[in-house]
């Protein structure tokens, strides 16, 4: 227990650290998500759908909604009159090109948002920590769940923790649960169902009827034994079948859990539905397989379906009044612009979706605009993958071979066949819930795509399974020197080096593509020397090539504080006077205001372009540079500058070229 603390400490204080680190709204979908989460704190209700960009909250709108209705409540006495202010598209907006060079950010950030948070930058980080909480539940629920795969009785219970501290340290579930986004609800949720199905399985259900009918055949045997007080006690025993009938309800507790936990679940995501229905079969299934008899499975499942519907039913009734679709599923595909044919698709373009599915499972941050590199880091996480796989498929396939070589007592396959799944029934559920997502998730690839996070639900149930293959292996290799530290020492050089890598990730790729220009004691060539509007200076300039990559690095020293957040154009002309390049947005690539700027400061302003991108080009190119003023809509005046063929364009000598 111990163990799991640790981790679950750990993943606290990385998730933290990771909605510190990520500016509001750089993450998929964010905006969206907390436009609805904005909504109900305000108005109490669920947001009414618009065309597509006709409100914030898009397609959010049409999402279950139990994620934006508790932090809707935990955000509503905030003020979040500065909501437009601070949900504001910078002009180089990046949404989904992770190959494309140079900052990530999609939206301006100005100071306002530092810390200490207020207004609707603390609506999100509250919103934000709410899901770090989600991700925590979920990490403990995993060690649950782990418990019914690896029982107590294991003499190695290292691997106890392992999935939970595997699934901790993925940088992207720590990513998505640093940020406002309604998957990681559904993550919990799934998650809570799952472990509530496996415990009843393991421990069973004592249904309403055989409470009752033991009840009814112990108060016979009393009025047989003593009849000539039966008629006394007829009251006494009246009420004695109430007492035993509440203790009935009592004893579907499991029943009452499950449906509650079912509830939430349908009302965190569409995938919840899918889900719901999976998890009543297995537990009708999991009561025929102990009690042997269809009627034992009535009242249980009524009374989960009974908790279900008073839990979420609203939710279906309102989409049905609203949309004409309980599910609001036709709804949510128009707007999208997806459908649920399937259609055939190239190899090609498989490949690319998995390469998707496997960048936005382990890490893929930003609007799925930043990779990880190089990206053989991804490679390491499949390979981990890819052994438990091995390891699972050969252990089950040990455990079906085993079965139908039958177990001590066995008569006829039937018997062996009910002894496999008995014995191993918790494994069994584990899989199919796995199954059960995965199946819904490549049905969604064709009707909406398919992202990483999408698949999370049962991700936990997937990394148990995992683990499940990796300990077989070691079990059938190690088995002439098995011991504790042997497992220790695996579990330890999976885990370590995953946390340190994850730690790693905000000042390797994160902080890097969100912070505005260093400040530099100078520029290292003196080559400039162009003032624009009399209060920003050109002090120099390089232009460098790395491979592909076109870097400009400008350094400005801001003479006095500019009046106005101006914009910095760069273009690369032609000779005919055409724009090669032609790059407008704020310094910074997006990240600076000019109006932050302090007298006597010097930036190294970088940009990088990708010069695949750009048509071949075997004539010289001309770099020229101003700033542009918004309210004059106009170039900056420039002064102290003698290559000026355009008005207030600096032109730059390009023979400094490395």
């Amino acid at each position: 227990m111990r163990s799991i603390i640790l981790v679950i400490i750990a993943f606290l204080f990385l998730g933290i650290a990771y909605s510190i680190a990520v500016p509001i709204f750089e993450a998929p979908d964010e905006l969206q998500h907390y436009a609805t989460t904005e909504y109900i704190a305000r108005f109490k209700w669920l947001p009414p759908l618009g065309k597509p960009t006709e409100h914030l909250w898009d397609q959010e709108a049409l999402q279950a909604p139990l994620y934006y209705m508790i932090t809707g409540a935990l955000t509503s006495w905030v003020d979040t009159s500065d909501f437009s202010q601070q949900a504001i598209l910078q002009p180089k907006t990046n949404f989904g090109d992770a190959e494309l060079p140079g900052k990530k950010n999609s939206f301006l950030h100005p100071l306002s948002q530092s810390f200490p948070y207020h207004n609707t930058t603390l609506a999100v980080h509250i919103a934000r920590w709410f899901s770090v909480l989600l991700g925590a539940g979920t990490i403990f629920i995993t060690f649950i769940i782990a418990t019914f795969i690896f029982p107590p009785t294991d003499n190695f219970p290292s691997f106890l923790y392992l999935p939970s501290a595997f699934l901790a340290f993925i940088p992207q579930f720590i990513f998505i649960h640093s940020s406002a986004n309604n998957d990681t609800m559904i993550t919990f949720t799934s998650t809570l169902t799952l472990a509530i199905l496996l415990w009843i399985g393991r421990d069973g259900i004592a249904t309403a009827e055989t409470v009752i009918a033991r009840s009814a055949v112990r108060d016979e045997a009393i009025s047989r034994s003593v009849p000539e007080i039966a008629s006394q006690r007829t009251l006494a025993m009246t009420a004695r079948r109430s007492r035993k009938i509440a203790h009935a309800i009592w004893s579907n507790r499991k029943a009452i859990l499950l449906g509650v936990a079912i509830g939430l679940m349908c009302l965190s995501k569409l995938i919840g539905t899918v889900l719901a229905a999976v998890a009543i079969t297995l537990f009708v299934a999991l009561i025929l397989l102990r009690e042997r008899k269809l009627s034992a499975a009535v009242a249980p499942t009524l009374i989960a379906l009974s908790v279900t519907a008073l839990v979420a039913g609203w939710w279906y009734v309102r989409n049905q009044i609203v949309y004409g679709d309980p599910l609001a599923l036709n709804a949510f595909l128009k707007f999208v612009g997806g459908n649920l044919d399937i259609k055939l698709v190239s190899l090609n373009f498989l490949d690319e979706q998995f390469r998707l599915l496997r960048f936005s499972t382990w890490g893929l941050f930003g609007h799925i605009s930043l990779l990880m590199t190089p990206t053989w880091i991804y490679s390491v996480y499949d390979v981990i993958v890819l052994i438990g796989a091995i390891g699972f498929v050969l252990g089950l396939a040990r455990l079906i071979i085993k079965g139908n070589n039958g177990y001590e007592g066995d008569k006829g396959k039937g018997n062996r066949l009910f002894a496999l799944i008995f014995n191993h029934q918790s494994l069994i559920i584990v899989l199919l819930w796995f199954g059960a997502v995965m199946a819904v998730a490549a049905r969604w690839f064709f009707a909406a795509g398919i992202q990483g996070r999408l698949i999370f639900p049962g991700l936990p149930a997937g990394i148990v399974l995992m683990v499940w293959g990796i300990k077989f292996l070691i079990d059938r290799i190690g088995r002439d020197v098995p011991s504790e530290r042997l497992y220790k020492t695996i579990t330890s050089s999976i885990i370590l080096p995953m946390m340190i890598f994850a730690g790693a990730v905000i000042p390797l790729y994160i902080s890097p593509s969100y912070s505005p220009p260093p400040l530099v004691a100078a520029s290292p060539l003196n080559n400039g020397g162009a003032i624009f509007a009399d209060e920003i200076k050109l002090n120099g300039y390089t232009i460098a090539r790395d491979g592909d990559l076109l870097k400009l690095t400008f350094y400005l020293e801001t003479l006095k504080t500019p009046s106005h957040d101006y914009t910095i154009a760069i273009r690369l002309v032609r000779p005919d006077g055409s724009f090669w390049l032609d790059y407008v947005n704020f310094p910074g690539m997006g990240t600076t205001f000019p109006t932050t700027w302090r007298v006597g400061e010097i930036r190294q302003d970088e940009y990088v372009f990708d010069t695949r991108r750009f048509p071949k080009e075997e004539k010289p190119l001309r770099l020229i540079i101003g700033f542009f003023d918004s309210r004059t809509r106009a170039m900056t005046p420039l002064t102290n500058w003698n290559d000026v063929r355009e008005k207030d364009w600096a032109t730059l000598k390009m023979n400094n070229e490395e």
